[in-house]
Order: C-alpha cells, then sequence, then structure tokens
C-alpha cells in the first residue's frame, strides 16, 4: 500500500471509530431493547475498523482473524437492530442466511492462514455475504408494515433505510471494485454517515426527506471541492478522492461532536425540567441547577453578600429584564444611576461581565460570565433563572399564609 494511499486510509477509518464511539457514548446504557442492540451494533463495527487500522500497522495473524471475525458479525448485528426497530422477527429464512454467513466467514477467519484470508477468493466471499445480508435488511426495513409502528418509528426507521445503500455502494471500495481502481477504503464513510443519521434521531430533524436533502448536499459539496482541488493543485483522480476522502471524513468527526455536545445540553436541560416538576422550592431548584450544570461560571450572592448594596434599587434595576450585562452600563461612569453604579461595583468585585436577579425575596443574585457559548450559556440561565423567581414569589406566599 502507497504511503499516501496509508494515510487516507487511517484516517478515514479512525475518523470511522471516533465517529462511532461518540454516537455510542449517547446511547443510555440502561435504555435496553433497541437501545442496546444498537450500542452493540455500533461496538462491533467500531471494533472492526480498529482492528482493520491495527492490522495495517502491524503482521500479527491474530489481529486480522480478529478483524474478519468481527466483519462476519456486523451483518448479524445489523439484523438484530432493524428486528428492534420493527419490533418483531425477521423472516426464518433471512436469519438463515446471516447466520450461516456469519459462522462460515468467522469460522474461516479462524482457522485459515492469513494468506487465505488475504486471497481474493475469500475477499470477494466475504463481500458477497455482506452484500447479501445488507440488502435483506435493506428490504426488510422497506417492506415492514408501517401501520403497526408509530409516526416516530417509522421515521427512524426511514433514516437509516437510507443510509445503508450509501454504506453498500462504499463497501464496494473496500474491494477495489469502485472506478477508478485502487480507491481508498471509503466504506469508513459509510460507517460515519450511519453515525451521523443516528445523531439526527435525537437532533429532530422533521422527516427522511430532510436527511436525504442533507446527505445529497455533502455530496455535492464533495463533488465541488473535489473539482476544485484538481483545478489548483494538478492532482490525479486518486490522489485527489484520497484528500477528499480525508477532508470529509474529518468533517463527518466535527459533526458529530458538535452534535454530541448539543445533544448533552439537551439532556442537562430536560433533566432540569425534571428537576422543576420535583422542586420542594427555591434551594432545592439552585441546587438542580448546580447539579445541571448551568451555573458554572456564576456566583451565587444573598443574605450577608450583599448587605452593603441596596436590595430595593438592584431589584428595580433588574427586575424589568432580569438580568444586566456589563454592556449594558453607560460607557460613561458618570452617567451611572445609584443602581447602575452598585451593579458595576458587584461585577468589577466579583470579575464577572453580568448579573441575574434569582429571586426577591430572600434578595439573591448571580455574578459571573456565562460558560462556552455565551448567547446559548447565558439565554438558558436567564430563563431558569426566571423560574427561580416565580419558585420565590411562590414560596414567599406560602410562607405568608402558613
Amino acid at each position: 500500500m502507497a504511503e499516501s494511499q496509508l494515510v487516507t486510509d487511517l484516517t478515514v477509518t479512525l475518523s470511522a471509530v471516533a465517529g462511532l464511539l461518540i454516537v455510542r457514548s449517547q446511547i443510555d446504557p440502561a435504555g435496553g431493547g433497541v437501545a442496546g442492540r444498537f450500542r452493540f451494533a455500533l461496538m462491533v463495527v467500531a471494533a472492526f475498523y480498529f482492528l482493520r487500522a491495527a492490522s495495517w500497522l502491524t503482521a500479527f495473524d491474530f489481529i486480522r482473524s480478529a478483524m474478519f471475525l468481527s466483519a462476519a458479525i456486523i451483518p448479524f448485528s445489523a439484523l438484530l437492530l432493524a428486528e428492534g426497530f420493527l419490533r418483531r422477527h425477521a423472516p426464518g429464512f433471512v436469519k438463515l442466511v446471516v447466520a450461516v454467513g456469519m459462522a462460515a466467514i468467522g469460522f474461516l477467519s479462524l482457522v485459515l492462514p492469513s494468506a487465505v484470508t488475504f486471497s481474493p477468493a475469500f475477499l470477494y466471499l466475504v463481500l458477497f455475504y455482506q452484500f447479501v445480508s445488507f440488502a435483506l435488511v435493506f428490504y426488510l426495513l422497506v417492506a415492514r408494515d408501517r401501520h403497526s409502528l408509530t409516526q416516530t418509528e417509522n421515521i427512524a426507521i426511514n433514516r437509516f433505510a437510507i443510509a445503508i445503500p450509501i454504506v453498500m455502494i462504499l463497501l464496494l471500495s473496500d474491494y477495489d471494485l469502485l472506478p477508478p481502481e485502487h480507491l481508498p477504503y471509503l466504506s469508513g464513510l459509510g460507517a460515519l454517515t450511519v453515525a451521523w443519521v443516528a445523531v439526527t434521531l435525537e437532533a429532530r430533524i422533521a422527516s427522511a426527506t430532510r436527511v436525504f436533502t442533507a446527505v445529497a448536499a455533502i455530496a455535492l459539496t464533495a463533488g465541488f471541492a473535489a473539482w476544485l482541488i484538481d483545478l489548483q493543485t494538478g492532482l490525479s483522480t486518486k490522489e485527489t478522492l484520497e484528500t477528499l476522502a480525508i477532508v470529509v471524513s474529518l468533517m463527518l468527526v466535527l459533526i458529530l461532536g458538535l452534535s454530541s455536545a448539543a445533544i448533552r445540553r439537551d439532556r442537562r436541560q430536560t433533566s432540569l425540567l425534571g428537576a422543576m416538576r420535583k422542586t420542594g422550592s427555591l434551594e432545592d431548584f439552585l441546587a438542580a441547577l448546580d447539579q445541571n450544570g448551568l451555573t458554572a461560571g456564576y456566583t451565587m450572592l444573598r443574605g450577608n453578600d450583599l448587605q452593603d448594596y441596596d436590595g430595593q434599587a438592584v431589584i428595580h434595576q433588574l427586575k424589568h429584564g432580569g438580568a444586566l450585562a456589563l454592556s449594558d452600563l453607560p460607557r460613561n461612569k458618570t452617567l451611572d444611576t445609584a443602581a447602575q453604579s452598585q451593579l458595576r461595583e458587584l461585577l468589577s468585585r466579583i470579575g464577572g461581565n453580568e448579573v441575574i436577579l434569582v429571586a426577591e425575596t430572600p434578595l439573591t443574585l448571580a455574578v459571573g460570565s456565562p460558560a462556552g457559548f455565551a448567547s446559548t450559556s447565558s439565554s438558558s440561565l436567564r430563563s431558569a433563572f426566571a423560574i427561580a423567581r416565580v419558585i420565590a414569589q411562590r414560596d414567599a406566599i406560602l410562607k405568608e399564609t402558613a
């Protein structure tokens, strides 16, 4: 294998491993059912790509045997996942084909020497088994009884059904069956596509049409980028495709990482909503905010911390918007009102750039700087503290009527 192709193949393959593990980390292991099958499938595919990369860098026969064994298990894990999606068993014929193929390929990969397992005949046997198995899984998903499934389940299945043909086409490059000759191993891009589709299940993309449009947009952008690279550098077609494969694989891993962070933020906010339903007091709610990481970068001030400030003036200044940023204050300090002057001094003392009213009774302020992307974190926290003010008012009313 040429050095440039090895770099490309390692980049695409290890990117697939990273992308699959990122998605797997987002799936709750206690979810059971489809979640458990999905985690298993992702781990099997990630193990295959990791072992493939290791086999290129080492000469150990047991690694190559393990690689082919994991390759044999991949269609089986895909069938298990399809059965979980459909909530029913696959036809006996489909199970038989996948099970016999897995057993045969797995057994041969363990007993045959590496010289045989890397022969064209054995590689084409593996390809035939994988291609037929994926085609059968694709048929099960497309020919399903849609009326027996919910709308959400049908949307999820449609998205995976779109990804399977992409995987099957890119799989051909692993066996040098796509023009031009000696293409990089591109099936890792197919794995990253499946990982990305999985992320969209929780990212609330409304329909399979949007997923198809997004995939088409990535493909067209990649094609345009390949044309520009060829135009500017004069690289050969093979070298252009290698460069493009590296760029696309790294781009997809970046997208998966950003999507994963967004999902964790959404889950944290969902957990916060659950905590809101159970909260018994303002202190409980503020503790829930802290446990869910929304108050990172902020200092809570109350009681003796604020005894040197005019509480009513501060409340009057903050009550309308619920918060005040340092940029909201007059640039010329001499134009500050009494309350603004106090808030400016408070921000300077704590070292923050905004102050948020948490509760009027007892007076509680949050002073600090938003963590991460400022607009998102600050907006979420301001909304949370608006709820805190309602809880504080409720607690005050209950205390008066007790």
